[in-house]
C-alpha cells in the first residue's frame, strides 16, 4: 500500500489536535475534514455507500491504541476497506490537518500513525498557557 493511502486510512481513524484549552484539555468532539479522511468523504458524499459513517462521520471512535478507520464499530467496517475508491492526498514531507467540530467533550491526547508508525503526538493534558483553535502541522 503507498504511503499516500497509508495516511488517508489512518486520517480517518486517529487524531491530532482539536481544541486546547488554558486548562489542559481538549473540549472537541469531530473528525477530520482537510484533508477529507474516509469518514468525511462518506459524509460528503464523494464515497457512496458508505452506511453509518455518511451520517454519523465524528462517530469512528473506539479505544486507546486502536489503529483501523472503524473505531471498532460494526456499522463503520466500510471505512476500513482499501477497496472502496477513496480519494487520498499526497502530503509530502508535512501534512496540515483541518477539523470539523460536531460535540464537546474531554480526551488525554491525541497520536497520529502512518501504518503501525508513531508520526505524531500532543500531550492535551498538560496545562498549556494560551487557547489555541485549528489545525496542526506534522
Amino acid at each position: 500500500m503507498k504511503l499516500t493511502r497509508k495516511a488517508a486510512l489512518v486520517m480517518a481513524a486517529v487524531p491530532v489536535i482539536v481544541f486546547i484549552t488554558p486548562v489542559g484539555s481538549a473540549n472537541a468532539h469531530g473528525y477530520v475534514s482537510s484533508p477529507p479522511s474516509r469518514a468525511a468523504q462518506c459524509a460528503a458524499g464523494t464515497v457512496r455507500d458508505c452506511g453509518a459513517p455518511q451520517w454519523e462521520p465524528q462517530s469512528a471512535e473506539g479505544p486507546k491504541g486502536l489503529k483501523n478507520c472503524s473505531g471498532s464499530r460494526g456499522d463503520f467496517e466500510v471505512l476500513n476497506d482499501d477497496n472502496k475508491g477513496w480519494q487520498v492526498t499526497s502530503t509530502g514531507t508535512s501534512l496540515t490537518i483541518g477539523w470539523t467540530f460536531t460535540a464537546r467533550h474531554r480526551t488525554r491526547d491525541y497520536e497520529y500513525y502512518i501504518g503501525n508508525t508513531r508520526v505524531h503526538y500532543v500531550d492535551v493534558a498538560t496545562p498549556r498557557r494560551s487557547t489555541r483553535c485549528g489545525t496542526r502541522s506534522t
